[in-house]
């Protein structure tokens, strides 16, 4: 068995006798097997002998550095009769070339059984997940209670303060000086929480190939990891032990170097780490970068910091989130979650934005349908009190595993679904399967003319999601764009440089920020850090680092999305960032020694990723001060369907209108088309009893007054209302007249005039803030490249700006006094009423 990589090794000169006239086998068998499968009759299927190793390459999954290996040394040292069947059925005639077409291939079969096992995870997780937020809040109630001795829902404004400062909370305040706890904020922080852990398990389980997390690193994975509280997840507790918060502190540390980073050459003089033998350079010790991200901030789980969580409590969590069962065989086995996507985590999260947190008000029991299961999601349940529980058969009421029912005492907190809260949420998860279609149906339309020579404008295209949910739709948006991109210019640079591979910089260097997707060269990077040889073609084992590069670049320059719930926005930025997580390689061994890496930048999608409606309230529509001399503002459905149809009359009785300036607009060039989109002098469709969208770019002209100035009489609808009018007749009479006076006239010439001077102070605001924006943006762009660029040269390792830097940048740019609080504070105004 040769000791290095088979596919990094050159072809065997003697087995060719006419090496020059065989092209595809020059270079590794990495490259010439690249070349064997892009060409037209590829086949399906190349099988690489390299001694007692056996490597099976799929024409479909090669270029992302997936194959199958198999070890024959491995497989006689086992000496069991099953490994060989299990190496025969894979490398068998009949596996590779079924007999008829309909015959399903069986790696094709064990690839869609994979994503129902995924799938199947997905769903137990959820059911964990909510189980731990349930334990972690109910292990903060007794801590407070019965530890702290303070009220259980009433918080101190002291609590808050924390190195001088008062840490941001969004509670209600009761009095200047406390705030009342509320059982959705504690559901927050405890999802929050158990985040963290899925993320932790996430990153160690991938580390050699995310290199986010030191694993490799003993005194990382023995100290400081996860896995090694995991390691715990079974041990029994003593009464001593389980009281004890070990678990706790150990993560508290692991969550803060996580934050923070740990670099010991870099440490201040007052940090305690400073006082370890690695100060000394006589130790190994390991480095993790900074995570430029909110989700392990202190800040975001002040009251969990505060409490002291036993072993007992913690150990559950963990073994929740760790451990799955098997629904057919009932076997309990690890959740791998190397194997789990960015989508199925990202489903884990989404099944949970419809939850609401509450407290018992007294002894509840959980009950629902006989034949249903609550694991299931889809089960309608209820909590009723517990006095009730005779009203109930045997199998409606949730039971402990003894058999005994489950009794919610008073002060309990309870995790609750319903449907009306899953209707009113839109808490509906895509299916990855429908996701893919549909993001790859709107693709194909918009990229069917892009050839090799457009790859650059793929970096160019903006993705806007109104209703992002956990961000499923922009991740796969991302993922096909970026696939797209890499596999469009490969062929570019392969069509440039016939000879396989080119000198970066100096040949070939890559801008991506030009406005019009050129590529200049910059002529400082060669000073910097010198030339690089670049091959036109991706290695496969280095395809899936270079995709997620290539989707860094375009989640952190090209996304924006909207979502109603805040958590849920907040999922979507880690669903991003989760999918965009790449190494690179900063230094390639030559010698077969282990090649460096580095973890790529922390995309931050603060002024990317908002909450808000973006189907619902003041936008940038306009009506004409014609149409507000006419009322039009007020005018109902009909009424504006009659003025409409008596302006299409007019119109077709009116003589035909001179067809010359026709002709010369007919015979224009597209491009002075494309240059007057946006001209004030261009014809407007207006639709009567209708404000018209001004579109992306376009301006406000002088006859056009902004919608959000203009009172509307649906404002007030409750004075219509029979039940309203009936409970409340003086209010509703007085809204009434308040339509009739306000909403209902026609405008005036003095107010057209006032409301035109208004409408100029919001031009020039938001001119203002469209600039302050764009120079936001990009002072807090993180770093990112795109393949071909190097991973060692300077452009791609930058430093980019810390999170406390961009969290300032956004706080300034949306401080009370600028223009985006003004221009909010008219729009909330006309959005309240």
């Amino acid at each position: 068995m040769p000791s290095e990589d088979p596919l990094g090794m050159q072809p065997y000169s003697d087995q060719l006798k006419d090496l020059a006239s065989h092209k595809l086998c020059e270079g590794d068998w990495t490259r010439c097997i690249g070349r064997l499968l892009t060409e037209e009759d590829a086949p399906r299927w190349v099988l690489l002998l390299a001694g007692s190793q056996v490597l099976l390459l799929d024409r479909h999954t090669f270029a992302q550095g997936r194959f199958l290996s198999f070890d024959l040394d491995d497989a006689f040292g086992r000496k069991e009769k099953d490994t060989f069947n299990h190496v025969a059925a894979f490398l068998s005639h009949s596996t590779l070339c079924p007999g008829g077409e309909s015959d399903e291939v069986l790696l094709d079969k064990l690839e869609e059984q994979s994503h129902k096992f995924a799938h199947s995870v997905t769903e137990s997780l959820q059911f964990a997940v909510r189980e731990a937020i349930e334990l972690l809040v109910n292990e903060w109630a007794r801590d407070r209670t019965e530890r702290e001795r303070r009220p259980l829902l009433k918080l101190s404004r002291d609590e808050l303060m924390s190195g001088g400062r008062l840490i941001p909370v969004d509670l209600p305040a009761i009095d200047d000086n406390t705030f009342e706890i509320t059982a959705e904020h504690l559901r927050r922080e405890a999802l929050t929480f158990v985040y963290r852990l899925l993320f932790c398990f996430y990153a160690e389980a991938r580390g050699g190939e995310l290199e986010i997390l030191p694993v490799d690193d003993n005194i990382y994975r023995l100290g400081y990891s996860l896995e090694s509280l995991r390691d715990l997840e079974l041990v029994p507790l003593t009464d001593s032990t389980g009281a004890g918060t070990y678990f706790h502190e150990h993560l508290k540390r692991l969550f803060a170097v996580i934050h923070s980073g740990f670099n010991p050459h870099e440490a201040s003089s007052n940090e305690p780490q400073r006082s370890l033998p690695w100060e000394a350079d006589t130790v190994r010790a390991f480095s993790v970068r900074p995570l430029t991200a909110t989700l392990f901030s202190p800040d975001t789980t002040p009251l969990l910091n505060r409490a002291k969580l036993p072993n007992r409590c913690l150990q559950r969590v963990i073994r929740c989130l760790s451990l799955s069962t098997d629904k057919q065989s009932r076997t309990i086995g690890r959740v791998n979650y190397a194997e789990l996507g960015i989508n199925q985590l990202g489903a884990v999260y989404e099944g949970l934005l419809s939850y609401k947190g509450m407290f018992a008000d007294q002894d509840l029991i959980h009950v629902k349908p006989a034949d249903k299961d609550l694991k299931d999601k889809k089960t309608p349940s209820w909590f009723v009190p517990k006095d009730r529980i005779d009203d109930f058969k045997k199998d409606e009421v949730e039971r402990l595993p003894d058999g005994k029912p489950r009794i919610y005492t008073k002060g309990t907190f309870i995790l609750h679904l319903n449907g009306i809260d899953r209707e009113q949420s839109a808490s509906y998860y895509t299916p990855e399967v429908l996701t893919e279609c549909l993001v790859q149906e709107a693709l194909r339309e918009l990229l069917k003319d892009y050839g090799p020579d457009d790859a650059d404008k793929i970096l160019q295209l903006k993705i806007c999601e109104p209703a992002m949910g956990s961000g499923a739709f922009l991740n796969e948006a991302a993922d096909q764009l970026a696939e797209r991109y890499l596999e469009l210019k490969q062929k570019q640079l392969q069509q440039q440089f016939p000879d396989g591979q080119f000198v970066y910089p100096d040949q070939y260097s890559v801008s991506p920020n030009g406005a019009d997707g050129s590529r200049t060269a910059d002529e400082g990077v060669a000073a910097a850090w010198g030339n690089a040889l670049v091959s036109t073609s991706i290695e496969p084992g280095r395809y899936t680092d270079e995709l997620r590069r290539v989707k860094h670049y375009i989640t952190t320059r090209n996304v924006y999305g909207v979502d109603l719930n805040a958590t849920a926005v907040e999922l979507g930025a880690l669903s991003l960032w989760l999918g965009c997580i790449h190494r690179l390689l900063v230094h390639k061994s030559e010698t077969g020694g282990r090649d460096i890496y580095q973890s790529g930048a922390t995309p931050w999608f603060g002024l990317r990723l908002r909450c808000g409606n973006s189907l619902i309230g003041a936008r940038r529509a306009v009506w004409t001060i014609d149409q507000l001399k006419r009322g039009e503002h007020a005018w109902t459905a009909k009424k504006a369907k009659e003025f409409a149809e008596a302006q299409a009359k007019k119109k077709s009785q009116a003589p035909p209108a001179p067809t010359g300036a026709e002709s010369r607009s007919e015979g224009s060039s597209s491009i002075s088309k494309a240059a007057s989109l946006f001209n004030k002098d261009r014809p407007r469709e207006i639709t009567p009893g209708v404000p018209r969208l001004l579109r992306p770019g376009e301006e406000r002209r002088e006859d056009e007054i902004y919608h959000f100035l203009v009172f509307d009489p649906d404002m007030v609808p409750t004075h219509s209302d029979k039940l309203m009018k009936s409970f409340w007749p003086e209010r509703c009479a007085f809204a009434k007249k308040w339509v009739i006076q306000q909403a209902n006239p026609k405008w005036t010439k003095e107010q057209i005039a006032s409301a035109k001077k208004i409408c100029d102070l919001i031009d020039t605001r938001w001119d203002v803030y469209g600039k302050q924006r764009d120079a936001a943006l990009q002072r807090t762009a993180c770093t990112a490249t795109v393949w071909p660029v190097p991973g060692h040269c300077p452009e791609a390792v930058n430093a980019g700006p810390s999170l406390a830097e961009q969290e300032k940048e956004k706080a300034e740019l949306e401080s009370k006094s600028g223009s985006f609080q003004r221009l909010k504070l008219v729009m909330d105004a006309w959005c309240a009423l």
